[in-house]
């Protein structure tokens, strides 16, 4: 399979790249915890509830951790961590959490590797394949399935 892409004009007018053409990843649908577990089992010797409930306890713990200040790096896949978007104060002491932190981010990494030529890749990104997305073709396989 590949990653579908999208060509579109950039109509911002105040943008260098005014009225040029640009691809934009598309994203067909979500896959849900359900569906991964149920790919994982055919693929190796777990259940899909014994999948379910490790990649449910994951997220618990994941969260946990990013609460408590850490970075969580899964190797193989990258590194999550938390961060804050915050209003100026004037002064440390007119700074307070309730007025002046607006909302906390999740920011993930994917792990980077470099090879012996210095090429540096991200996990999930390695051999990735492209395809323009075609409106048609999806409208087509759908009327077709009805």
């Amino acid at each position: 399979m590949s990653l579908l892409y999208r060509i579109y004009k950039n109509t911002n007018k105040s943008s260098a790249g005014y009225n040029k053409y640009y691809a934009r990843a598309k994203q067909i649908g979500v896959i849900e915890t359900d569906a991964i577990a149920e790919i994982v089992q055919r693929n190796c010797t777990v259940k899909k509830s014994d999948v379910k409930a490790v990649i449910e306890e994951l997220v618990e713990v994941i969260q946990d951790k990013l609460q408590e200040s850490y970075s969580v790096k899964l190797n193989g896949l990258g590194t999550f961590r938390l961060t804050l978007s915050s209003k100026p104060a004037a002064e440390v002491k007119d700074f307070s959490a309730s007025k002046n932190i607006r909302k906390v981010c999740c920011r993930f990494a994917p792990e980077r590797r470099r090879d012996t030529n210095g090429v540096t890749t991200r996990a999930l990104c390695t051999g990735t394949r492209l395809a323009e997305y075609d409106e048609r073709v999806k409208t087509e396989e759908s009327e077709g399935n009805s």
